[in-house]
């Protein structure tokens, strides 16, 4: 198979390998090695090195690259202008000015890149009065693409709507060995070494130092779902200090859109797009790492989740009286500071991951009353938004979290005509974003179909754009009083205008 990522990298063993923890830190108590992945996160070079992470996580937003098609289909300059074509075309459905649209390319996307890829896009910003003129004659991405001399063939055509396989974990099962089955699956193998490797090959030693960082952060979480990473990192052949890192910097890197429907016959409907915001070079990646799992204990499923092969949390989730979905309240600051705050969280607080609290609820409550009270109470390690449907008329529920408690929250009220809450990821009773307002587009296409809608229509609507957009993985949809869990990846094609 080809490699994934057009930035090509080179197999790193170094990902793997153990870095310069002193010898007996694992001896150390739960406090010192708190303070100890503090004092490595303090040190210059290591907060150097988050920055180039959270920069190559940002320099790849929005693309997509498939792993399938010739080496030479698709170049970083071809890749440059399917962003900007993308851009450009959102840009114009803003009603921006061609120098409003120049100087926000510059600083949005020229600025960030260097080399042969910086000039590629300074020559879409100075043509941009032909590339306008291309968008507004409707001329396919690839063509224009093509016709500028950026790419030599058509950008990959993948299916719309893919099903996702399902998976069991059995909980009977030591943490340990829980996802060796999931984890040594060769394509995952594969697809999480080539994330890895796109990554430590960006920094200067390889990960080494945010490897300790992760290593001393998986012994502060709960033990039982630190042990599942170390075993499914084991099985990937990764050290397990990455894994951990990934598994938590979920907390800064999506941007996902969630509602809960009641139908005209009480039915509770339950629809998400999951979003990858912070690093779109990665979310066919996460297409790709996209699974049902079934937890199991005693035969019996318990909850099942929608996420990706070697995450521990549940970011979507189906229990026997709930189904909960996440979406992050972004964060302000950089990635440094916040791993610095969770490590603060779990020292001082014995806060929990936002993911590790929903699969918490799915596997310690049996209502809905009972998962919305946890889900509001629990110290976390950052804000979030929980969505939570029940099976029963307006069991439904958007809490926005603070770090200790409920800021707000919005609840189903049928008979008062009340019959849907959402939210993407901003407070829903402020205006939206101008550039990132999927909100209002979304109560839009909902009150256009009105309250008799079925699944399909949900889906349809989570297929509107930008609900649907270029950065969405995939699709979840609940009912869960039938015990109905449907995920599908997603693909946005070019132009997709967000």
């Amino acid at each position: 198979m080809k490699t994934l990522l057009v930035f090509a990298v080179v197999l790193c063993a170094a990902a793997c390998a153990s870095a310069s923890l002193p010898a007996d830190w694992e001896s150390l108590s739960r406090n010192e090695r708190a303070d100890l992945a503090r004092s490595i996160l303090a040190e210059p070079e290591v907060a150097s090195q988050f920055n180039t992470f959270e920069s190559v996580f940002r320099q790849g937003r929005k693309y997509l690259a498939d792993r399938n098609e010739p080496d030479d289909s698709m170049t970083m300059k071809c890749a440059v202008c399917g962003i900007a074509m993308n851009e450009i075309e959102g840009l114009l459905a803003e009603n921006m000015t061609m120098d409003e649209i120049q100087a926000k390319l510059t600083a949005d996307l020229c600025d960030k890149l260097s080399g042969e890829l910086a000039l590629a896009c300074s020559f879409l910003v100075k043509e941009l009065p032909v590339v306008v003129t291309f968008v507004d004659n409707r001329w396919d991405v690839s063509v224009a693409c093509i016709d500028l001399g950026l790419c030599t063939n058509d950008f990959p055509n993948r299916p719309e709507t893919v099903g996702v396989p399902t998976y069991v974990i059995d909980l009977d099962v030591a943490p340990l060995e829980r996802w060796t089955a999931v984890c040594s699956n060769t394509t995952y193998v594969e697809y999480w070494n080539d994330m890895v490797n796109f990554i430590v090959n960006g920094l200067p030693d390889h990960g080494a130092k945010i490897d300790e960082v992760g290593r001393l952060l998986n012994s502060l979480l709960n033990a039982e779902y630190a042990q599942e990473m170390q075993g499914c990192a084991q099985a990937l052949g990764i050290s397990y200090g990455w894994v951990t890192i990934l598994n938590v910097g979920y907390e800064a890197s999506d941007a996902c859109t969630s509602a809960v429907i009641q139908n005209t016959d009480g039915t509770i409907l339950h629809g998400r797009n999951l979003d990858f915001w912070a690093g779109g070079a990665f979310t066919q990646t996460l297409k790709e790492l996209a699974l049902n799992v079934e937890f199991q204990q005693g035969g019996v499923t318990q909850y099942t989740t929608a996420t990706f092969a070697g995450y521990a949390g549940a970011l979507s989730v189906l229990a026997p009286t709930f189904a909960a979905t996440i979406d992050t309240r972004f964060y302000p600051n950089g990635i440094l500071q916040l791993f610095d705050e969770i490590i603060v969280a779990l020292k001082e607080r014995n806060a929990t991951l936002v993911a590790f609290l929903t699969r918490d609820a799915a596997a310690s409550t049996t209502s809905w009353t009972d998962a919305v009270a946890l889900l509001s109470s629990q110290p976390l390690i950052a804000d979030v938004y929980y969505t939570v449907s029940g099976v029963n008329p307006d069991e439904g529920i958007v809490l926005a979290r603070n770090r200790e408690s409920v800021a707000n929250s919005t609840q189903l009220d049928a008979a008062n005509g009340k019959w849907y809450v959402a939210v993407t990821n901003y407070p829903w009773w402020e205006p939206q974003p101008l550039v990132d307002d999927r909100l209002i587009p979304l109560y839009d296409h909902l009150a256009a179909y009105g309250p008799s809608l079925d699944l399909d229509d949900l889906f349809e609507i989570f297929s509107e754009k930008p609900t649907l957009n270029i950065q969405t993985t995939y699709t979840f949809m609940s009912i869960p009083a039938q015990g109905v869990i449907q995920t599908f990846t997603r693909n946005c094609p070019y132009p997709c205008t967000q």
